[in-house]
């Protein structure tokens, strides 16, 4: 049952209005719905969206998703158009005066001029289908007017966007009598999206210290680490937190557990306490492996679609934007009542501390096959060539534009060999 449910007007087939450079309703209200539906989550409300995606959903279908949720409340976003390109500002629709539908209007129509400072338009009242046919109390945003040239260009601004959204998300808030944090006691949380901090060089480094005979049947510690780089940067997730992740999960590649490493599952899906050995998830290939992890991590710390198509069916009953931070992945750690592992208290925790840990070792820069390399350095790859640490080594030939290099291992890893 969530808290709200966000409605992106418009989708596929329906454009909506269209401003006069050619920019579509639906893009801006999907964008503005995704945005707010983080922020909202983020401070602990329960989130759900009637779409995700660029897709066509009826009026009626839109109150019936809402309705078969049992949402408590229903926010529609969508962009104003008028006969004159002179028409501006924000206002926002209840159904009817008094009650909780014109109290959320009210609360997100002020809020949203606080932030944007748009003209007021105030809140109006009409019997639009959605506002009608939905049995909660709901409200719909008209942000501004896509057909005012100067409004529409505002549209197009990602800074305007962030904005807006988090005059939704603090209207939102304010109605459920949430006090809005602004980090507060977030800011030394670790996040799973964004940009990895660490370096590949580093991640293997550390996995290889850890177990120096990993059990990847299908493909070397080299290999993988460069599939969690490519897959994670698609989808926008942490690559040094996923691979930290998959270090926890199969005890640094030793396995052991519920999950086998034939089944190309680092991320520990499906494996339950008390499951036999191999009943946990199996993919197909080790990229298959990588990227149902990377979709599921995203699916915990983001309300946004995903870029490829979803390979794990266990990825629909993630509770989406529920642990946008490592340390909420255990249960018992999450305010939002969800999570990765469960009860999972000190899960993320352990995820954390790994990443530290990674973070302490060295980071040479890249070596080109055709530079000079220092003898000492084609020494010490031959040697962990022959203990089997580096398993592939024609694949760092061939693949020099990857993350890591030949020069790379040989210098981080090539130190280590006595």
């Amino acid at each position: 049952m969530p808290d709200i449910m966000i409605d992106a007007g418009h989708g596929g087939s329906d454009p909506g209005a269209v401003g006069p450079t050619g920019l579509k309703e639906k893009e801006v209200t999907l964008k503005l719905a995704l945005k707010a539906a983080e922020m909202i989550s983020g401070q602990g409300i329960t989130v759900a969206l009637t779409r995700t995606t660029d897709v066509f959903i009826g009026l009626s279908d839109r109150s019936a998703i809402a309705n078969s949720s049992n949402a408590k409340y229903f926010l529609s976003i969508h962009i104003n158009s008028a006969g004159t390109p002179k028409a501006n500002g924000t206002e926002t629709y209840a159904l009817a005066a008094g009650g909780q539908g014109e109290r959320l209007a009210r609360s997100v129509q002020q809020s949203l001029v606080q932030s944007i400072g748009l003209t007021d338009r105030g809140v109006k009242f009409a019997n639009y289908s959605v506002l009608r046919e939905t049995k909660m109390p709901a409200a719909l945003v008209e942000l501004c007017f896509i057909n005012n040239p100067d409004e529409e260009a505002l549209l197009r601004n990602e800074a305007f966007l962030d904005k807006a959204a988090l005059g939704i998300a603090k209207g939102v808030a304010a109605f459920l009598g949430i006090s809005w944090k602004d980090g507060g006691d977030q800011k030394d949380l670790t996040p799973i999206m964004g940009a990895s901090q660490l370096h590949t060089s580093q991640m293997i480094s550390y996995a290889v210290k850890g177990n120096a005979s990993p059990k990847l049947p299908n493909c070397s510690l080299e290999e993988l680490a460069g599939l969690f780089a490519e897959e994670a940067g698609i989808e926008g997730v942490r690559a040094d937190v996923a691979w930290a992740q998959s270090l926890k999960e199969t005890g640094y590649f030793k396995y052991g557990g519920v999950v086998l490493p034939e089944q190309n599952n680092y991320g520990g899906i499906g494996a339950l306490s008390g499951n036999p050995e191999g009943q946990a998830a199996s993919f197909d290939i080790p990229r298959t492996g990588v990227r149902a992890q990377i979709q599921h991590l995203k699916a915990y710390a983001s309300t946004e679609a995903l870029k490829q198509e979803v390979v794990d069916p266990r990825f629909g009953l993630v509770k989406r934007g529920s642990a946008r931070y490592v340390e909420w992945l255990g249960y018992e750690d999450n305010p939002n009542g969800a999570g990765w592992a469960y009860p999972g208290k000190g899960y993320g925790a352990d995820i954390v501390n790994i990443l530290k840990a990674m973070s302490n070792e060295p980071v040479t820069p890249g070596t080109s096959e055709n530079s000079s390399i220092p003898a000492w350095q084609r020494e010490g790859f031959e040697k962990l060539i022959a203990r089997n640490i580096i398993q592939t080594p024609g694949y760092w030939r061939d693949k020099m534009d990857q993350p890591i290099t030949v020069g790379e291992v040989m210098g981080i890893l090539g130190k280590m060999v006595d």
